[in-house]
């Protein structure tokens, strides 16, 4: 109200919009874009994440190969790539937040009797749900499938944003799978976003699926040059619009390769691995999707506090990012004009 009051705007940068959203209908999940339910509100498309993303695996690809520069990193953690590492499970499915896809994912891999064929966790649910609110259901009532066993919990260490840990750290355990199933921050219609989870797999060489939003490997494909491991699975799925058709053929395809040698799988896969790992960095050095779009943007307005003229280093202050970091965003924009290919 104030903005429209004020003749005032607020321009709101992000990867996608949120599906649930209400739109004018009074619905949610109304298939509307948040730039038509206010009109104070413009939205534009910005991968600002991949520049963090791409800048972590520069840092611990230059680590892996430089002794020096581990030394220098009290906190640097040793990652396994491709055929460096050897699996004795068939995957690995992380899942921290409680949400619905990760709920019916788990669900279906206990039906089919897969969860003793990889490594599953859902740690914040079944453990620190219940404590945070007593009320609630209790977790193993809430499944059809799942029994409890086994217990969903990595290390007993590994607990996000305490001590060393934090979302771009590797659980100990990760290196065990041969496959990492990926269950993506969004999973609604049109949410395409490229979390850490997805960039894990891809810096470790490790061949992925993703639970994520209907044709989310196909826009992996197209947007971010990340080739589908079709050598090992069949991606009909993808294009589903059913959220319990997606989880299904991704199980299905866990189905298929349980029995297969799993030094095999990462060996026929390798090439792909080192491929997409690649051309990901390639992409987001380039800059279309991650900062020269949204800085062309910006640099149309008459924005008195924002000191951008035609140049990444320029850009150092007066827009508010998600972190709200001065330095963060002036360091981004210098790390944004180098090119680095692994």
């Amino acid at each position: 109200n104030w903005c429209i009051k004020n003749n005032k705007k607020v321009y709101v940068f992000s990867p996608c919009q949120e599906y649930s959203a209400i739109g004018p209908s009074g619905f949610k999940g109304s298939p509307c874009s948040i730039n038509d339910i206010y009109s104070c509100v413009e939205w534009h498309e910005w991968h600002g994440f991949d520049i963090i993303l791409a800048g972590i695996n520069e840092r611990r690809i230059a680590e892996k190969i430089n002794p020096a520069l581990r030394l220098r990193n009290p906190d640097y953690q040793e990652i396994p790539m491709g055929l460096e590492f050897k699996p004795s499970k068939l995957f690995t499915c992380y899942n921290n937040r409680p949400s619905e896809h990760r709920h019916k994912l788990i669900d279906e891999l206990a039906k089919h009797d897969l969860l003793n064929k990889g490594i599953v966790t859902y740690r914040h649910y079944m453990e620190i749900m219940p404590i945070e609110h007593p009320d609630a259901t209790p977790p193993l009532e809430t499944f059809n499938y799942y029994n409890g066993d086994p217990k969903l919990i990595d290390e007993e260490d590994f607990v996000l944003h305490i001590g060393n840990y934090n979302c771009h750290n590797y659980p100990k355990s990760y290196f065990k799978g041969a496959i990492d199933i990926v269950t993506e921050s969004r999973y609604e219609p049109g949410e395409y976003y490229m979390s850490e989870k997805t960039n894990k797999p891809l810096l470790a060489k490790k061949p992925f699926l993703v639970l994520g939003p209907q044709g989310y490997h196909k826009w992996l494909q197209e947007t971010k040059g990340i080739e589908m491991y079709d050598e090992i699975f069949d991606y009909g799925f993808d294009d589903e619009p059913l959220l319990e058709h997606r989880i299904e053929g991704i199980v299905q395809n866990i189905r298929l390769l349980d029995g297969k040698e799993l030094d095999y799988i990462l060996k026929i896969t390798n090439t792909k691995c080192e491929k997409n790992l690649c051309a990901y960095q390639t992409i987001s050095h380039d800059g279309d999707t991650t900062h020269i779009n949204m800085l062309n943007f910006l640099n149309t307005l008459e924005l008195n506090d924002l000191s951008f003229v035609n140049h990444p280093d320029e850009f150092t202050s007066g827009v508010v990012t998600h972190h709200g970091r001065c330095h963060r965003r002036k360091r981004r924009a210098l790390w944004s004009q180098r090119k680095i290919v692994p």
